[in-house]
């Protein structure tokens, strides 16, 4: 198991077909890599969250471009687990023991090989840390 603190960027656009396509599209032709993402819609919006491998300030200028007006950037914990079971039962107890507060996850699991997950916390710098050992 092993953590770094990334960058994430969360944005808004409408909740309609294509819009997620045109986004990341815009992103690939640009060169910029997503090695995490959690898109979820509510209504007529959507409300995305993205953990970019490179070109952080690129991508917020093509959603500019886009028409997106508020783009939030932020450090989440990535931590990386191997493929095995219970391992987000141990990280999970791990981070309780030091009383650090899962606040958000989402997972990017690996076919094979490690898999990424990705965790917002009330102290990321501490999680991190604690993963880390």
């Amino acid at each position: 198991m092993k953590a770094e603190i990334a960058t994430e960027i969360a944005f808004s656009f409408p909740n309609e077909p294509g819009v997620l396509a045109k986004t990341t599209r815009s992103f690939s032709d640009a060169g910029i890599g997503i090695t995490g993402m959690l898109n979820f819609s509510k209504g007529s919006t959507t409300q995305t969250f993205m953990v970019l491998s490179n070109g952080v300030d690129k991508a917020k200028d093509i959603l500019k471009e886009a028409g997106v007006d508020s783009i939030g950037e932020g450090n989440i914990v990535a931590i990386t687990l191997e493929g095995e079971e219970g391992a987000i039962a141990l990280m999970s107890e791990k981070l309780a023991e030091a009383e650090v507060n899962i606040e958000n996850m989402y997972v990017c699991e690996a076919v094979q090989g490690p898999s990424r997950i990705y965790v917002s916390t009330n102290d990321d710098d501490k999680a991190a840390d604690v993963i880390n050992g």
